[in-house]
Formats: structure tokens, C-alpha cells, sequence
């Protein structure tokens, strides 16, 4: 159901919310998180699937509006999980 493109973004922002190590052994990228995501989404009605698509291709192009010149898939998940509407991991 999602393109490549966006399966690629899915699983960018599923690694830098669950990156491997810390409280989870295993990052999302570890157990197919964006992949299970994805067919899930199938199932949902076609408009939850449009914005949800949508989303994503916001997601990965808003950084493209600023200094960064670069989609948020194309980074690495520290400066991912860095920037401003990354994740990041609290001491907790």
C-alpha cells in the first residue's frame, strides 16, 4: 500500500522513536515495525490512508524548507532523533 519512498520514511521515523538499546533491546527497525505499520494501514478506510500518507511525505519534506537541504529519511537516526520534531530519549 505505501510506496517505497514512503515505507522509507515510515521506517526512518520508527527508528528514531524506537532506536535499539536503552529500555528496548531491539529498535523498531529490529522487528519490522514500519513493514507491520504499513499492513496495518491497509486495512484502514481510504481517506485514514490518505492522510496518513500525507503525513509522512510532510514529515520527510519539511526539513527540505530549511537549512538542513534534506529529507529526514536521508540523515542518520542520531540526527534524527536530534532535530527539532525528532525523537529524543529522555533520562528517565
Amino acid at each position: 500500500m505505501l510506496s517505497d519512498a514512503e515505507l522509507h520514511t515510515l521506517r526512518a521515523v520508527a527508528e528514531a522513536l524506537i532506536p535499539p538499546g536503552g529500555r528496548f533491546p531491539l529498535g523498531a527497525g529490529d522487528v519490522g515495525t514500519a513493514e507491520r505499520a504499513g499492513r496495518y494501514l491497509a486495512g484502514m478506510a481510504p481517506e485514514t490512508q490518505r492522510q496518513v500518507r500525507l503525513l509522512l511525505r510532510a514529515w520527510e519534506a519539511a526539513p527540505l524548507a530549511s537549512r538542513r537541504r534534506r529529507g529526514r529519511s536521508g540523515s542518520s537516526a542520531a540526527s534524527r532523533a536530534g532535530s527539532p520534531g525528532g525523537a529524543s530519549r529522555s533520562s528517565s
